[in-house]
């Protein structure tokens, strides 16, 4: 029952994030035109833009033009910093400019290089899309972009599964905690609008969570080579996906040293492993030097621009009210360019539950201080030690940033940069979620579905607040001609209706499900 379930539940996710898919205009996902922008170019000119100032297909540049979504050399567009902006409509399925668009596909000089505004990132996530490119490369810009978007599932289904996969490497036996982290990433709001548009993230949050699961695996074995191979590959991997998993390196040398020194052999065998480990992270070094894909840029920005007395004075007058204050908003959701979150009093309510959460979390290691070397103590620290780093490497590399500028501007932190680590994020409020009812035993398994329910909420009233932030709602018949503009033949009139009133069944009744099974599997074993 419970791989069935497992599975379902999986497909109504997958389901789910085909409104997001629907409900987001074009070029209306972060940098969704950069990032196809560089796919573009890659399946026309078979490399990565690099230092090309043309790196924009005529084509899309036209279709931004049109939609409004066009930015100035300020970054700007019609829509940034003006939420009340709406592209004009038509009375009927069919956009104001969308047969223009559509026709520019007809013209091979419109996949002509024109502008600059394509990404640079590592070629792993491109070369998969451009693939896609090439297969419907003479179907018009609008079906190419929402293919696009619907093979971003893939990245997200993966995540939420390996979100599963930890927790029953965490807490061993306990179904119903599976099932309530699978929920509560699956269901977070900027994550499941992130994962449903064009951006390397997706692939980049999929495979460190993969590596984090490997990671605690490999805490929690005795030893074995299999796990140390995955992890070797997975750094590899995403270190051609995103800059970001640069910061695996430093981890996993923690790792493999952790695993040296509570291996219970002879010292010699000990020193041995220790050699060829440390010898492994310095081929990967030499490695990626040779190919400049390696860290020889950051240590060099470091040798340069870091000054540690003002990194620190950085951090606390900067980083941290910063990280309150933007990052930890726009975590949960942030819309329409940057343009549109929550009301005040859902912030507030999410604020709160979070201190609550925090407040038990330490109340947890408390409880369990005499088990810090024991799983699933040890296991849960990695994943703190990993967030501290992985924050210290976003800010350090916003720190460069800001020295470069001459003291100008910062990188912009969002707090979609720190999904790559949803899955711990979540845990950990989960976990200190449920310390808080530790001494009721029996409201534990009710305490858990009210986070999920709420988690839930949040999520359909976010689509709703995208739905009203571009479509106007006073009228189903009004929706459905507006929604359905510049959208493929499959997302529009009645279709899209049937799409999304189906996504909304599915995904209650899998709710109702997962309420009753918490009856039978919510027990908590590891009290």
């Amino acid at each position: 029952m419970n791989k069935k379930f497992l599975i379902f539940l999986l497909l109504a996710f997958f389901i789910k994030e085909f409104i997001w898919i629907i409900l987001v205009p074009l070029w209306h996902f972060p940098d969704e035109q950069a990032h196809f922008a560089q796919v573009a170019y890659l399946a026309e000119k078979g490399n990565s833009p690099n230092g090309d100032n043309n790196d924009l297909t005529k084509e899309i540049y036209l279709s931004e033009e049109l939609l409004g979504t066009k930015r100035d050399r300020y970054g700007n567009n019609k829509f940034t910093f003006h939420p009340e902006y709406r592209i004009p409509y038509s009375n009927n399925l069919t956009g104001l400019y969308e047969r223009e668009i559509l026709f520019l596909a007809k013209d091979l000089k419109n996949r002509q290089m024109v502008g600059k505004e394509a990404s640079r990132y590592p070629p792993l996530y491109y070369i998969l899309l451009a693939v896609l490119y090439k297969i419907f490369y003479f179907n018009n810009l609008i079906n190419r972009v929402f293919l696009a978007r619907i093979f971003q599932i893939i990245f997200y289904i993966g995540t939420v599964y390996i979100s599963f996969k930890t927790v029953k490497v965490i807490f061993s036996g306990n179904s119903f905690l599976s099932y309530s982290l699978t929920l509560l990433v699956a269901f977070q709001p900027m994550f499941s609008f992130v994962s449903a548009g064009i951006n390397s993230d997706n692939i980049s949050n999929f495979i460190f969570s993969v590596y984090l699961f490997i990671s605690l695996k490999l805490i929690k074995s005795v030893f074995s080579r299999k796990y140390l191979l995955a992890l070797i590959l997975t750094t590899l991997l995403g270190i051609y996906a995103k800059p970001q998993f640069y910061i695996t390196l430093p981890l996993s040398f923690l790792l493999i040293f952790y695993k040296i020194i509570t291996l219970k052999t002879g010292p010699e065998k000990r020193f041995f492993k220790a050699a060829i480990y440390m010898f492994i992270i310095f081929l990967f070094l030499t490695f990626f030097s040779v190919f400049r894909l390696g860290p020889q840029i950051l240590l060099s920005k470091l040798a340069y621009g870091f000054d540690l007395p003002k990194f620190l004075i950085n951090l606390k007058t900067y980083a941290f009210p910063h990280l309150y204050r933007e990052v930890l908003p726009w975590y949960w959701g942030v819309y329409n360019w940057l343009g549109v979150t929550y009301p005040r009093i859902v912030h507030r309510i999410i604020n709160w539950l979070i201190l609550l959460s925090l407040i038990g979390f330490i109340f947890f290691f408390i409880r369990n201080r005499q088990k810090i070397n024991r799983w699933p103590v040890n296991g849960i620290i990695y994943l703190l030690f990993a967030n501290l780093a992985f924050f210290l490497g976003v800010y350090l590399f916003d720190w460069l940033q800001f020295v470069e500028s001459g003291f100008k501007f910062h990188l912009g932190v969002q707090g979609r940069y720190f999904f790559p680590l949803i899955i711990s994020h979540l845990l950990f409020i989960l976990i200190g979620w449920r310390e808080l009812f530790q001494i009721f035993p029996l409201l534990l398994p009710l305490a858990t579905k009210l986070l999920v329910v709420l988690m839930f909420i949040l999520h359909w009233y976010a689509l709703y607040l995208i739905a009203l932030t571009y479509y106007d709602l006073s009228l189903l018949s009004v929706f459905i001609i507006q929604a359905s503009q510049y959208k493929p033949w499959f997302f529009k009139g009645n279709l899209l209706l049937t799409q999304i009133f189906f996504s909304l069944t599915v995904n209650l009744a899998f709710l109702l499900k997962y309420l009753k099974i918490g009856n039978l599997y919510g027990q908590d074993k590891n009290r």
